[in-house]
């Protein structure tokens, strides 16, 4: 959103706007970029600027209605996952990029947890989807993309990647619409590019949050 629509909203929101945090005394306004959660505790939110309006609102009064039941350090965490998720909000390409995963599995799917949880009275349209399609999987069990970005076995280029990721978007949406399954499509697809692969520094699996 440019700077006069976000000024825009500002004026014209009527909806709740100042939320309460966890520790006692303080309080933030849902429309702010920084919001105080404490003595010296701060989250920031201007990377949500360049969503649309829905999804902008959607998520901050997700962050808004969990921020009672979290401390700061765990709503960054939790923000932090988020500045990842937002990237695969289209169900396919979530659970596309939910395959390339192997232990940031639980940190996304605790993320997702907090800011959909039931106790936060406020249903997320934007995350609940996602939600659904992870929160029962048992993540003891590495599904048949394990290592795929193995920092053992060297990291795929960027234009490796996209290309699974695509490969991996179009496979679960067939089978979404046609009940067929994708296990030894996308087996061979990582296989096939596994053969390529030089060792190289893995980046993808556990993304950093920069603030």
């Amino acid at each position: 959103m440019s700077h006069s629509h976000i000024a825009t909203l500002k004026k014209e929101y009527d909806g709740q706007r100042i939320f309460n945090a966890r520790e006692d005394g303080y309080s933030f306004d849902v429309l702010s970029d920084t919001w105080e959660l404490g003595y010296k505790s701060y989250l920031y939110l201007n990377w949500m600027n360049e969503l649309n309006t829905n999804t902008y609102l959607d998520l901050r009064l997700a962050i808004a209605h969990a921020a009672k039941h979290y401390t700061s350090n765990s709503l960054n965490s939790h923000v932090c996952t988020l500045k990842s998720i937002v990237k695969y909000l289209d169900i396919y390409d979530f659970q596309a990029w939910w395959l390339t995963l192997d232990t940031y599995k639980k940190n996304v799917r605790d993320g997702l947890n907090a800011l959909c949880h039931p106790r936060n009275g406020y249903t997320c349209h934007t995350l609940q989807p996602l939600y659904d399609t992870v929160k029962d999987e048992n993540l003891k069990r590495q599904g048949v993309m394990k290592g795929i970005l193995d920092p053992k076995t060297g990291a795929y280029s960027e234009v490796e990647h996209d290309n699974i990721l695509e490969s991996l978007r179009t496979e679960t949406q067939q089978v979404s619409e046609g009940g067929n399954t994708i296990a030894t499509k996308v087996y061979r697809t990582t296989e096939c590019h596994s053969q390529s692969v030089t060792s190289r520094p893995d980046k993808t699996t556990n993304p950093t949050c920069a603030t």
